[in-house]
C-alpha cells in the first residue's frame, strides 16, 4: 500500500513525466496482491474483493486480517486432530526365545558374541 501511494503522489506532481490515473494505480496494486499472495487459501478467499475496483484500504486489510485468523484456527484445529488421532507403538523391552531379556532382540544375541569374542581375546594373550 505504501508504494502505491508513493505512485499516486509521484503522479500526482506536476513535474513529472509520467501521469497514471489512479483507477489504473488501484488496479495494477490490486492484481499485484492476488498473483503475490503465496496461500491458496487466502488467494481464493480474497478474489473477489480483490476483483471490486472499488475496495477501500480498509476493507481490504480487514478481510485479510480475518481470512489470516480463520486461516491459523483452521491448522491449529487440523494439527490437533492429526495428534489425536496419530498412534505410535513404543517397546521398551522383548523377551527373548531363551527368556532373556533385552532391549531389541538381537541385543541378546550381541551380548553372547560379546562374550565369545572375549573368551578368544582371553585365549590369545595367554599364547604369545
Amino acid at each position: 500500500m505504501d508504494a502505491r501511494n508513493k505512485v499516486v503522489f509521484a503522479s500526482k506532481e506536476a513535474h513529472t513525466d509520467f501521469n497514471y490515473g489512479s483507477q489504473l494505480i488501484q488496479n495494477t496494486f490490486l492484481k499485484a496482491l492476488e498473483t503475490g499472495i503465496r496461500d491458496e487459501y487466502l488467494t481464493t478467499s480474497l478474489r473477489p474483493i480483490l476483483r471490486n475496483d472499488g475496495v477501500s484500504d480498509e476493507e481490504l486489510m480487514r478481510s485479510i486480517n480475518e481470512l489470516a485468523s480463520q486461516k491459523t484456527e483452521r491448522e491449529n484445529k487440523l494439527g490437533l486432530t492429526e495428534r489425536l488421532y496419530a498412534k505410535s507403538a513404543k517397546v521398551s523391552s522383548v523377551e527373548g526365545a531363551k527368556g532373556k531379556k533385552g532391549t531389541y532382540p538381537e541385543a541378546s544375541e550381541k551380548q553372547d558374541l560379546l562374550i565369545e569374542i572375549k573368551g578368544i581375546k582371553s585365549e590369545l594373550i595367554k599364547f604369545p
